[in-house]
């Protein structure tokens, strides 16, 4: 699936679903448990039989992981299944609460993307299609139907950390994008786009 996250953090592994390719449709967001014996770690993720994920990986040097998975399950339709063999190599994140200092971010979804400028902060979903602008003085206009390209090699900000660029801040949740400017701004998800906060 395009766009997938796996982010495990302490004894939890949780999987964001992407798309999958060639459609609009998202996968199942799934959990799991980690396990460690010395420098080896297993990770096995699952909800139900529509997905499931084995990693085993080796620590290497600070922040790294390395090895080998197994992903398998069900499409949404029920009739048709996937089983694929892989190796990864991971790398620690920002922690969680992290403020960073991008001007173009997706949520881990990429359903959700912004764009910081000097003056304004642009987002948008990709379904359904639709956007927001907020501009310095903390007003905000929509417009349904209504996309940009967010760029080919747009970093995505993990659930839980922000941006600050100038006078505007965002925030990465998993209920969506929360934008403000002198503690006046939006919130956009998949459901709509309301004021915030």
């Amino acid at each position: 699936m395009d766009g997938s996250s796996l982010v495990v953090r302490g004894g939890k592994a949780t999987l964001t679903p992407g798309r999958w390719a060639g459609s609009d449709t998202l996968g199942q967001p799934a959990s799991g448990t980690i396990t460690t014996q010395g420098k080896n770690v297993r990770v096995h993720v699952t909800n139900g039989t529509a997905a499931i994920i084995d990693l085993t990986a080796t620590i290497g040097a600070p922040g790294t992981l390395s090895g080998s998975g197994k992903s398998g399950g069900l499409h949404l339709s029920g009739e048709t299944g996937w089983a694929c063999e892989f190796t990864f190599t991971a790398t620690s994140g920002p922690a969680t609460g992290t403020t960073e200092n991008v001007t173009t971010f997706y949520s881990p979804t990429r359903n959700i993307s912004c764009q910081i400028l000097p003056d304004s902060v642009y987002c948008q979903t990709r379904t359904p299609p639709r956007s927001v602008t907020l501009t310095a003085d903390g007003t905000y206009k929509t417009c349904e139907g209504c996309l940009g390209d967010p760029g080919e090699h747009t970093p995505v900000l993990a659930y839980g950390n922000s941006t600050r660029v100038g006078a505007f801040t965002c925030v990465s949740e998993s209920a969506g994008v929360t934008c403000t400017t002198a503690g006046k701004g939006f919130a956009i998800s998949r459901s709509g786009i309301v004021k915030a906060p």
